[in-house]
């Protein structure tokens, strides 16, 4: 048995490497990169690319300024740094450290095993020096061993080439503090405020470390991915590898138990043991069920679905459990309410076809093709699962929720990113106290430009509420903006009858509203005199609504501001007068004074008078009779001037009168004359004219 099992890893393993060795033929890699550029020294000014490492967390999107430090000894970090090393610390920068690539003696170590050990020591990120002047991936392992470390790496890591690495080395040397900045902004391409990302990924959860973190981050980025495709923010779209069986290989054993479709799709065995437990072909068998869910998920507008199905499954249908199969998968199919999706079960098991039959299947097709980097897909060959793809470029760093959000955030154009893009997981929050973005921001003093406003990106500094962006002289500054006018009115605040508002600059909202409550309404009547005389009511208070409003525009203290005033009515005067607001109003009799005309009469009423004519009628406050005279000009009287006026219509209606029958007649003989003159010469007829009549 042992034999067996010998010869039959090893024909698995020669058929790997040879279709490792097909796939390769045609292999497009590309390598990421962020950059590194030198602030100082001026001697050694420059920018330089940064080849990504496959773990550790990059900061996509932002940049980090620190310090190189070279270290005196173990510059391969092959082994922990002792307690007798300790990094030097520069406030207000972070630390990078600087190792050579390979190890003492020829004992090459890991490169985790080098970022490990440059966090440990408290480095803020890595750069390995490359032993050649080519960049390249740098790579986690593939070993359970290598995996553990990558899960708890955190800090960014990169290769850089061996001239750039030589010069930074000599510069430490001679310098002492060489300040650089690494720069991510760039790494992923960000055209728009929408990201398109892959997920290459596998439904195998046997393989060790490496597939329980997959799982992991299935589970803990459901949530997160799913409210992202909600939202319309992105464009998910999973992906599973596969390969093609060589057609010398296709009837052995090997190439029936790891592939489908008589040899076209394959998987390596999960335990690597062909004798026992689930083969490659089970593997590939689920990879295509879920991509049929996803197909189905996706035309029915529920995309976000494909994360239930694969967590479900995952918990439900693992391979220790003995139910990694198409019995469990299409309970979970059910459970998930497939029947709902277009199509439903039977549209589900026609996209997976007979998994056994000598035919292609397309969806599988689709995916071969979609592994090899080519111009139209515009990514690089994708051999290792799992991978993600941001707007077409690979993301390289650690499998992590956060990790993946940041990246993910990053595809996005400056200021087009999502709420979630901003949390404290995800985005450093600069304009905190004391952080570089708050100092800033508070020592624009000259500008106005004093508030800090967060980013992913960063950082921005802008005015305070109840300002807005103005230009003098060249420099931006802020100038005080009229909140009531703009603001309050469209946010329909301070617009009731009686409301009165503020501006209060740097404060959210940048107004106040104050309703001003009318005293003279009160059952008080704000302290004033008050009496009904004959049914009408009469009162000495005065609403002051006006003068209220502007002082408490004018930032004047309205509390205890009286918002009327006493005062007597028109009619009435202030008798009894104790001082302040202690008076009576009594009405005053009007016909003491006025309508003193001999045919005038005069009625006295609270408040007012009436004055009428004895005879008569009141024409400019004097009451006239029709055989009087009212003195006005030359002294005609009134029947005089309406006798003129009639005389003067008669005599222009007469005169249009003749006027018109004389152009009557006029026009009458000018007609006759014309007729006649077609039969007979007349008096004042042109005597060289023939006759009508002819010679």
């Amino acid at each position: 048995m042992a034999t067996r099992t010998t010869a039959t890893s090893s024909l698995l393993t020669l058929l790997l490497a040879h279709l490792t060795t097909l796939h390769q033929v045609s292999a497009n890699f590309k390598v990421e990169t962020s950059s590194l550029r030198i602030d100082q020294p001026e001697a050694y000014k420059g920018k330089y690319d940064v080849a990504l490492a496959n773990f550790g967390v990059p900061l996509y999107g932002g940049s980090l300024k620190g310090v190189l430090v070279y270290p005196p000894t173990n510059r391969y970090g092959c082994v922990e740094f002792g307690d007798d090393y300790q990094l030097p610390k520069h406030p207000g920068f972070a630390t990078v450290l600087l190792l050579d690539r390979g190890g003492p003696n020829g004992n090459k170590c890991k490169f985790v095993v080098k970022t490990d050990n440059a966090q440990k020591l408290g480095a803020n990120a890595l750069l390995v020096i490359s032993d050649h002047d080519r960049l390249t991936t740098m790579d986690s392992g593939g070993d359970d061993a290598s995996q553990e470390i990558v899960e708890h790496l955190s800090i960014p890591a990169g290769l850089i080439t061996k001239t750039v690495g030589e010069s930074l080395k000599d510069a430490v040397a001679k310098e002492g503090m060489v300040i650089a900045t690494l720069d991510w902004t760039d790494s992923l391409p960000h055209p728009d405020d929408r990201v398109e990302w892959e997920f290459w990924t596998n439904s195998n959860d046997a393989c060790g470390v490496k597939c329980d973190q997959l799982k992991e981050f299935e589970s803990s980025f459901a949530s997160t991915a799913q409210a992202l495709e909600k939202g319309g923010y992105t464009q998910f779209t999973p992906h599973y590898v596969t390969w093609l069986c060589p057609d010398h290989f296709k009837e052995t054993k090997e190439c029936k138990s790891q592939c489908i479709n008589h040899g076209r799709y394959c998987a390596p065995d999960p335990d690597d043991d062909l004798t026992k437990g689930y083969d490659g072909k089970d593997v590939v068998g689920e990879n295509l069920r879920q991509l049929c869910f996803f197909q189905l998920a996706n035309q029915s507008a529920t995309p976000w679905l494909y994360w239930d199905y694969v967590n479900m499954f995952g918990k439900s249908c693992t391979m220790s459990s003995g139910h990694y199969n198409r019995e469990c998968s299409e309970n979970v199919f059910l459970a998930l309410g497939g029947n709902n999706l277009e199509g439903g079960l039977q549209a589900w098991r026609d996209c997976i076809g007979d998994v056994t039959a000598d035919n292609k299947n397309s969806l599988l097709d689709s995916e071969q093709k979609n592994q090899e980097g080519t111009k139209e897909n515009g990514h690089t060959d994708i051999s290792i699962v799992p991978t993600v793809l941001i707007n077409n470029a690979q993301y390289r760093g650690r499998l992590e929720k956060n990790a993946v959000l940041k990246a993910l955030c990053a595809g996005f154009s400056k200021n087009t990113e999502p709420e979630v893009c901003n949390g404290k997981d995800v985005s450093e929050n600069e304009c905190e106290e004391g952080n570089i973005g708050e100092r800033a921001c508070k020592a624009n003093v000259r500008s106005g430009r004093t508030r800090c406003i967060n980013t992913f990106r960063g950082y921005e500094c802008g005015c305070l509420p109840g300002y807005i962006e103005d230009r003098v002289d060249g420099m931006e500054t802020c100038a005080k903006n009229d909140e009531c006018k703009r603001t309050a009115l469209t946010l329909d605040r301070c617009t009731g009858e009686r409301s009165a508002c503020r501006n209060m600059p740097g404060s959210d909202p940048p107004f106040e509203c104050e309703d001003i409550s009318n005293d003279c309404l009160g059952p008080k009547n704000g302290g004033c005199w008050s009496k009904t005389i004959g049914g009408d009511f009469f009162s000495a208070c005065q609403d002051n609504l006006n003068v209220t409003r502007e002082a408490f525009s004018n930032d004047e203290d309205i509390a205890f501001m009286a918002n009327h005033t006493c005062k007597c009515p028109s009619g009435f005067r202030k008798v009894n007068d104790k001082g302040g607001d202690s008076f009576e109003c009594e009405d005053i009799d009007e016909c003491k004074t006025e309508c003193k005309g001999a045919k005038e009469s005069c009625k006295n009423v609270p408040g007012s008078f009436v004055c009428t004519c004895k005879a008569g009628v009141r024409i400019d406050g004097k009451c006239v009779v029709d055989s009087d005279s009212v003195q006005s000009g030359g002294g005609a009287s009134v029947g005089m001037v309406i006798f003129i006026i009639v005389a003067v219509v008669v005599l222009l209606g007469v005169a249009a009168y003749g006027l018109y029958k004389y152009r009557l007649q006029s026009y009458m003989r000018a007609e006759v004359r014309g007729i006649l003159a077609q039969y007979m010469p007349l008096d004042d007829a042109d005597q060289d004219a023939p006759s009508a009549l002819g010679a």
